[in-house]
């Protein structure tokens, strides 16, 4: 039976960015987002950078017969994109296209399912490629119980190099053996909201509980300190054997090269460390499923509120 709710339309807005990989991500992440909700009703678009763009999402919908949209934006963090850009520019486009916009969903912030996906990311990079570094060399583990780089592995002075392995799969829990070897520099994109800094200080705090670093220090890409260089020169004077950079951030993008670059002066400036660099959260199921989620409770508050 067709309800009121499904007359509802919704529209994923990403940032945007200059690379085509980025942009495939996002549209890997409207595929599965919309494969949650009604057939048909929902869009994606970039705020700047990339195609399509918000007038030509709205005018998409509108062409399909939809008539009212929730704003669903793919942002981590409160700031002037959620508050002012994007707002704006639907309200804009709306009005010409005859839409009406129903309202925004919030930023993801640190949701817990953002939070176990930003672990699951870390402990990818870091434990799985740790194993592998710390067993290569099989003669040094099970005589001294180092591995490359000075890296312990779970009982590697009591057992074979072959069983020097994790208890837990990738990306379930932690067993904790590598986070007291590592040093990380969590890095945020950086903004001009204080709010926006505070929430990105708040999720490295509560993802520390999940990966339980021995250091951790965060910083930002723009506008707040530490700067990156700064978290840097730190990373490499620490005593910890795996030095770790990871991004909050969603997709693909040129912050990303810069990063790769950063990690490549690092790299040669404490080559007896062993370096790595955390993905982005990516397209995994689980983003699309709390944007989902977050969109579906907006119009059942919509519904509530309009008594149908």
């Amino acid at each position: 039976m067709t309800t009121h709710n499904d007359s509802i339309g919704y529209l994923l807005v990403g940032h945007g960015t200059r690379k085509a990989e980025g942009a495939r991500q996002l549209e890997g992440v409207f595929e599965q987002f919309s494969q949650q909700l009604p057939a048909g009703m929902a869009a994606y678009c970039f705020l700047e950078l990339a195609e399509p763009s918000i007038p030509a999402a709205i005018e998409d919908l509108r062409r399909r017969g939809i008539k009212r949209i929730v704003v669903v934006p793919l942002l981590l963090f409160t700031a002037d994109h959620a508050l002012a850009d994007i707002p704006d520019a639907v309200q804009a486009a709306a009005e010409k296209f005859g839409v009406e916009v129903l309202g925004q969903t919030s930023s993801l912030g640190c949701d817990p399912a953002i939070l176990q996906l930003s672990a699951m990311r870390f402990r990818d990079a870091v434990c799985t490629r740790s194993v592998a570094e710390a067993t290569r060399d099989c003669s040094t583990a099970s005589n001294t119980g180092t591995g490359t780089g000075g890296i312990m592995t779970p009982g590697a002075a009591n057992k074979p190099c072959s069983e020097c392995v994790l208890t837990a799969p990738s990306g379930e829990l932690c067993t904790g053996f590598f986070c007291s070897q590592t040093a990380l520099v969590f890095v945020g994109r950086g903004s001009k909201s204080d709010y926006a800094t505070s929430q990105m200080r708040r999720f490295a705090e509560l993802r520390r509980n999940l990966c339980a670093v021995r250091w951790q220090e965060t910083c930002f890409l723009h506008g707040q300190t530490p700067t990156l260089d700064e978290a840097l020169d730190a990373l490499i004077r620490r005593p910890e054997p795996i030095a770790v950079i990871q991004p909050h951030l969603v997709f693909e993008g040129l912050l990303m090269d810069q990063l790769r670059s950063k990690l490549e002066q690092c790299r040669a400036a404490a080559p007896h460390k062993s370096w790595i660099l955390v993905d982005t959260l990516g397209t995994d199921h689980s983003l699309a499923e709390t944007l989902a989620t977050i969109a579906q409770n907006a119009v059942a508050a919509v519904a509530i509120e309009s008594n149908v």
